[in-house]
């Protein structure tokens, strides 16, 4: 838009004045009984009408436009402060133009002078290609048109962005009155004299500032570290020449009693106020507002308040690094941290600097300085369009430094909100002192090792979730072979505490009973966490020793999970007591968002946790009243448990996720493991297990407040002499403690492939998994850390293009219900093939039958035996014929299966091209009607205005 607007305004200001001086009607403009100020203030609002009148222009078409688009979701807050922002532009372009338009009575000087003033704030946006310098370069960018928009651009009306513009239209509207008015004081004899050697200085100034400008342009054009040298340092010198040798005639001028340069200091001591107003007020946000719908460009409350508690004595520099070629599919990511480091600023009140380094290219200086100093190096993701895999390279990520702390976030992917990486590592940062995270060991082996399972060596990387909680705490392993000391950790995490052994299980239940706070993943079986090697709760253990662990002994004894779960209060579904096994039912949901989802042949063990989800009359899905969940979109849990409060619990039971009422049940483990292969069989067991219940998937257990000795620190000095005085020698005091856990029936959640999956954007299925943030939710609950929990689930809505989302989804579901189609077609041509294979086999294998039950008889003679042995082979070849054929067909029907989902997908991609393509052609056209229409209903009233009067011999047909 400012480049717009450079041709756009000079072109309405530029016969404002000129035009009036050339044709001489300036003259009896003045005699008209109104001051210099009034008539400067009446061409200035016929020139702020046109504008304004074409601004709304614009403003209806692409409202109508993106109205259509959007099917009514949109964000007028967002268009109507961003269109405020080029109206306030606008203007303040306009006064410039005014000013150049007094300069001279041309009216194409005019629209020189005209582009020339207003460029200089349009320029400097580009100052740091010719500065190397980046203080001072990021110091005189911020002051371009483009810079003090931003805030309109994204919603956000702004008190100093405001005052910018406001600014500049009043500097301009001064100084046309100052220009109107010279002709009161620039007379004949000394007074012209001295005006003249002032308007000489003044051009010379100029002149030493254009050249100056020339020199800083050139260092765009040559990479010679001495000619950048050479051409800084001179630009430098001539810039502050011209404003030494400006000023120096201003104040000669009025100590001379001449008024230009009384005048001069005047306009100079007005733009140094304006600028001092406006960098204070940027610094100290008396009014700031975020006018989007769905708050895209404002920080949380939360967010604000642990910026107010940073100490202004520790002020946090960001290094945000951003590549300037970023996938679609990483477009919004980017502007979420663009504007989330914006409003950091802002609301810091000095305390964080940001350093933005965007539009960086793969292979440039500021991208090694990325990699070398921070680590933050470039990533390739891979991306899905029109189901094609591509693969591109970009750089999104951010430093964080104070003093000698440092926490570095080397990509911001979709899989945690920007704005809570972003006051994380802050908070982190800045205060230096971390909680303490213990990671109890289990055979989850969250740092990774080595597994046998299915007689096969696996080395087990480290889980990410790790790496994630590293970024906040300071984790450290917890052996629990021997007692846990309580309080040395501010939370536990404890994943799958069955696998651990007696001793080792017994310490873990002993701390949780002393009140040691703890996040608890417990799975009755696990499906993905760990590579699959993790055992269920009810399962036992692989044999241990012996080569590919075989020949060696027995299982490895388990712990007695039932004593955690006493000391807790609860049970598992299913569980009958200690008399009976340990249950290993898992809980199931027939409830899936994800039609295509459906083809990977998984079914309701897999539960999708949503709110829409729930039947009439069920309470949420996720506890409304829990800081841990409220707000949550959707979680998956891979085949969990169930848990629910047990009968005479002295603890407070708080469930935080629930299943459904409705299509919902329970299955054992071991059953489904037997019945995976079988989905028809399995879809049986789920009807008759159906019990449509809500059942309790992970909840907050607190238990009543315990008395525990504390022992405290020794100090290495002695002389405290009020303990003396005291007589107080303890070296022990009571400290009160509750049980306070989180339970999830459910390890897979911290399986890595959900932060991939949240990091890398699946353009197929479009899955919205919160379970990240629930973990680290449910271990920030555990270390009574509740900072950022309501900051993690906060997700800005951005509005978006739906006609084209909706078009592309019914075109995805026509797809998936045609493939359905097919599949059973597919389904129905195997059984089929099935059949007529029983068929044909079924006399020979009746005879055979029959010569089998007299062989068992013992009344086949050896010349029948042989007869019934040549039969025999005689059906294995004819089945080995048949199967082979089967094969064949089989195949055929794949590929034509195949075939048949490419031409679906072929003739979808091309419907929603066209689609699209429409939508661009009316998009273009659609914004001309109105002003064309306009512009016909003016030529028709002029011209019957011309054939008014005039006698029908004389008119043209």
């Amino acid at each position: 838009m400012p480049l717009i607007l450079l041709l756009f305004i000079p072109a309405i200001t530029m016969s404002i004045w000129s035009e009036e001086r050339r044709q001489g009607t300036d003259e009896l403009l003045l005699t008209l009984p109104a001051t210099d100020a009034e008539i400067v203030w009446g061409k200035y609002l016929a020139a702020a009408v046109i504008f304004t009148f074409s601004l709304l222009f614009a403003q209806i078409s692409t409202f109508t436009v993106l109205t259509l688009l959007s099917l009514g979701d949109l964000d007028v807050g967002l268009i109507f402060t961003t269109y405020i922002g080029y109206w306030l532009m606008g203007l303040a372009m306009l006064a410039l133009g005014m000013v150049a338009s007094f300069l001279t009575n041309n009216m194409t000087v005019s629209f020189v002078l005209g582009m020339l003033l207003n460029s200089l704030l349009v320029a400097i946006a580009w100052m740091d290609h010719a500065i190397s310098a980046p203080a001072i370069a990021n110091t005189a960018m911020q002051w371009s048109l483009w810079s003090q928009f931003d805030d309109f651009g994204r919603g956000v009306l702004s008190l100093a962005s405001i005052l910018y513009f406001v600014s500049i239209l009043f500097i301009g509207i001064y100084i046309s009155v100052i220009l109107i008015g010279r002709r009161h004081w620039s007379g004949r004899g000394r007074d012209q004299t001295q005006n003249e050697l002032t308007t000489l200085t003044i051009g010379v100034s100029l002149g030493l500032l254009v050249l100056g400008l020339i020199c800083f342009l050139g260092t765009t054009l040559t990479s010679h570290p001495r000619f950048l040298l050479a051409l800084q340092w001179s630009g430098g010198a001539l810039l502050i020449l011209s404003l030494l040798t400006i000023n120096a005639s201003a104040i000669i001028n009025a100590m001379q009693g001449g008024m230009l340069g009384h005048f001069m200091l005047r306009v100079e001591c007005l733009v140094i106020a304006a600028l001092g107003l406006c960098f204070f007020l940027s610094r100290h946000e008396v009014v700031r507002q975020d006018m989007t719908q769905g708050s895209v460009s404002s920080l949380s409350p939360d967010t604000i308040k642990l910026l107010r508690e940073l100490d202004p004595k520790r002020p946090v520099t960001i290094d945000a690094f951003i590549s300037a070629d970023m996938p679609k599919d990483f477009i919004r990511t980017r502007y979420n941290l663009v504007s989330s480091l914006k409003e950091l600023a802002s609301y810091s009140g000095g305390k964080i600097k940001v350093k933005m380094h965007d539009n960086l290219e793969m292979f440039s200086e500021e991208a090694a300085l990325a990699e070398t100093r921070f680590g933050i190096k470039k990533q390739t993701v891979q991306l899905q369009n029109r189901e094609k895999m591509s693969q591109e390279e970009l750089i999104l990520g951010a430093a964080f430094t104070c003093g000698l702390e440092k926490v570095v976030v080397p990509f911001f992917g979709h899989g945690l909100p920007v704005e809570y990486e972003l006051i994380r590592s802050i908070a982190t940062v800045s205060k230096g002192e971390r909680k303490k995270l213990g990671v109890v060991t289990t055979d989850a082996q969250m740092y990774g090792g080595f597994s046998m399972q299915g007689m096969q060596p696996r080395q087990i990387p480290k889980q990410a979730i790790i790496d994630e909680l590293e970024k906040q705490y300071r984790v450290e392993q917890v052996d629990p072979t021997s007692p846990i000391e309580v309080g040395k950790y501010d939370a536990l995490l404890i994943v799958q505490p069955s696998s651990l052994g007696p001793q080792e299980l017994a310490n873990v239940v002993e701390a949780v009973r002393q009140g040691q706070p703890a996040a608890i993943f417990e799975d009755p079986m696990p499906s993905i966490f760990a590579g699959g090697s993790l055992v269920g709760t009810s399962m036992d253990k692989p044999p241990q020793g012996g080569f590919m662990g075989m020949g060696g002994g027995p299982p490895p004894p388990k712990g007695d999970i039932r004593a955690l779960w006493e000391v807790l209060g609860i049970k598992l579904i299913g569980d009958a007591g200690p008399a009976g096994p340990v249950p290993g039912n898992i809980v199931w949901q027939a409830y899936n968002p994800y039609p295509r989802f459906t083809r990977t042949g998984l079914g309701p063990e897999l539960v999708f946790i949503r709110e829409e989800a729930r039947g009439e009359g069920d309470d949420h899905v996720f506890n409304k009243d829990s800081k841990m969940v409220s707000g949550m979109e959707e979680l998956l849990l891979l085949i969990p448990g169930g848990i629910e409060e047990a009968i005479g619990a002295k603890t407070k039971f708080t469930p935080l996720v629930k299943t459904a009422s409705k299509a919902t049940g329970t299955i054992d483990s071991q059953k489904l493991r037997g019945l995976q292969g079988n989905r028809r069989l399995l879809e049986k067991e789920y009807e008759t297990t159906q019990s449509n219940k809500a059942y309790t998937l992970a909840a907050e257990i607190i238990g009543p407040e315990i008395t525990t000795p504390e022992v405290k620190p020794t100090s290495a000095k002695k002389d405290d002499k009020s303990d003396d005085k005291k007589g107080d020698d303890k070296s022990a005091e009571e400290k009160k403690r509750h049980i306070h856990v989180v339970y999830v029936a459910d390890v897979d959640m911290l399986d890595g492939f959900f932060l991939q999956n949240r990091n890398m954007p699946n353009a197929l299925f479009n899955f919205r998994f919160d379970n990240v943030v629930f973990a680290l939710n449910a271990i920030d609950a555990a270390a009574s850390d509740e900072r950022f929990l309501r900051i993690r689930i906060r997700k800005p809505k951005h509005s978006t293009l739906r006609m084209i989302e909706e078009k592309v989804s019914r075109t995805r579901d026509e797809e998936t219900n045609a493939l359905k189609k097919y599949q059973e077609q597919f389904d129905k041509s195997v059984a089929e093939l099935e059949a007529e294979k029983e068929k044909e086999i079924a006399s020979f294998k009746k005879e055979i039958d029959e010569l089998r039950k007299q062989q068992s008889e013992g009344k086949l003679d050896a010349a029948t035996v042989a007869e019934f042995r040549e039969k025999e082979r005689q059906l294995q070849v004819k089945e080995a014929i048949i199967n082979q054929r089967i094969e064949v067909r089989k195949k055929q029907l794949e590929q034509e299966l195949e075939r048949a989902g490419d031409k679906l997908r072929r003739n979808g991609d091309r419907d929603i091209e066209s689609t699209q393509n429409s939508i661009k052609i009316a998009a273009t056209v659609l914004p001309l009607i109105f002003p064309l229409l306009i512009g016909l209903s003016v030529y028709a009233q002029r011209r019957v205005r011309e054939r008014e009067g005039v006698s029908k011999s004389r008119l043209r047909y």
